[in-house]
């Protein structure tokens, strides 16, 4: 509002000016006198792009959406970090449980049913099966 109104008041002072100086006859020689021309002209900007309509949603076009993506977004955040913590368990868990085995060793009973890491090349007479 206060935009407008400078522009309109700045262009009315330079539309008087500018007669002046061509010696164009303004009234009776002051402003705001009889017969003084006085061109208003109405400039509004509007930035590329810009929206050209009224919002017509009220609050359900911006901020109802905004607290809805805020409150799901929020329980997603709280259920994957949920996640990564009980993996993170498990992983250690399993590394204090591990037993390393040499791919050398003979076949020990003791480890049956224990989490067991072993690394070397496996060669087999015939098929393998599960």
């Amino acid at each position: 509002m206060k935009i407008r109104v400078l522009i309109l008041f700045y262009c009315c002072i330079c539309t008087v000016q500018s007669q002046r100086q061509l010696g164009v006859a303004i009234g009776n020689g002051n402003i705001g006198g009889g017969g003084d021309v006085v061109r208003r002209e109405h400039y509004e900007y509007n930035a590329p792009g810009a929206q050209r309509h009224r919002r017509r949603g009220g609050p359900f076009d911006g901020i109802i959406p905004g607290v809805i993506l805020t409150i799901a977004s929020s329980t997603l955040q709280w259920w994957n970090e949920g996640r990564a913590v009980r993996l993170a368990k498990m992983l250690g868990d399993a590394k204090k449980q591990v037993v390393e085995l040499d791919s050398t060793a003979p076949v020990n009973p003791e480890n049956d049913g224990k989490l067991v890491h072993v690394t070397g090349d496996i060669m087999t007479k015939g098929y393998v099966v599960d």
